[in-house]
């Protein structure tokens, strides 16, 4: 590794992603000192391990923990912090910023061009399996797709597959669960916190943890589809209210947007005679 690539490697530590060379220490004498690299080569080998601070090493007292499913090491130190194993720096994460997610496109067009023409039918499921991991603007998704789509011959058809398998992936994170467990209808992401609210209690997860109980990366399929911007408590309103911000104590109207209602009826002289016999 030269100098400008350890000081990459250093930059994404700080931000909390652990690029393919960043060395961790695991308690364990038979793993040692590994490469997330090697790690996410057969991340199952090294699920649950306990492993020392990313950043701080041996001589800080809390240690981590990797977890396979969210490919994360998660330590108590400093209050809690998340540590996001990533086999590419480019499709890691979507940039927030407008010039950060114009990086993300850049990198995007130029992936393309590189495939040849004789791999055209290989760009569908390309541009998919990348739109899945990435939270990108409407009108940035846009524009992959139309560039996307003059390269294959149209959009049409990558949109429908994207459609479809952001549907798939909906399905596999709440169907194949069982009669009373819990699925991503039971979330709502609050997006000023990115956090996630557990309707039954109102409580906030962690991505950590919704994803530790609904599959990897399962929250980036509630950012898209269910998300809050704002949380309030309005009697005799619906539990989402949609198209509505609360302002100066009142609600307007603001499109694309809504508010979650942490107010809950209260229970029925009839639900609690049912809640006891039960």
């Amino acid at each position: 590794m030269n100098q400008e690539e350890a000081e990459k490697t250093l930059d994404k530590w700080a931000e909390g992603i652990l690029l393919p060379d960043a060395i961790i220490e695991f308690i364990k004498p038979d793993f040692g000192f590994v490469t997330v690299r090697e790690i996410l080569d057969d991340p199952q080998k090294f699920d649950g391990a306990i492993c020392t601070h990313p950043i701080e090493g041996r001589e800080y007292k809390a240690n981590g923990k990797f977890y396979a499913n969210s490919r994360v090491i998660y330590s108590f130190g400093h209050g809690g912090q998340t540590f996001k194993l990533r086999d590419t720096e480019t499709w890691a994460e979507a940039p927030k910023s407008e010039a950060g997610q114009q990086d993300v496109y850049a990198a995007f067009l130029a992936e393309l061009k590189a495939i040849p023409d004789e791999r055209k039918s290989e760009i569908p499921d390309w541009v998919v399996s990348r739109l899945l991991r990435l939270r990108l603007s409407p009108a940035l998704e846009d524009q992959i797709l139309k560039e996307a789509g003059k390269r294959f011959g149209g959009k049409r058809a990558i949109v429908k597959m994207l459609k479809q398998a952001r549907a798939e992936f909906k399905k596999a994170g709440n169907d194949s669960r069982k009669e009373g467990e819990i699925s991503g209808e039971d979330f709502y992401a609050y997006m000023p916190m990115h956090q996630y609210i557990y309707i039954p209690t109102r409580e906030l997860w962690p991505a950590l943890s919704v994803n530790s109980r609904l599959g990897d990366d399962f929250n980036m399929w509630i950012d898209s589809e269910r998300h809050v911007e704002q949380m309030t408590w309005a009697p005799g309103k619906n539990m989402v209210i949609e198209n509505t911000v609360i302002a100066d104590g009142g609600l307007d109207p603001q499109n694309g947007v809504s508010c979650f209602n942490l107010y809950r009826p209260p229970v029925t002289l009839h639900q609690a005679t049912f809640l006891r016999l039960s």
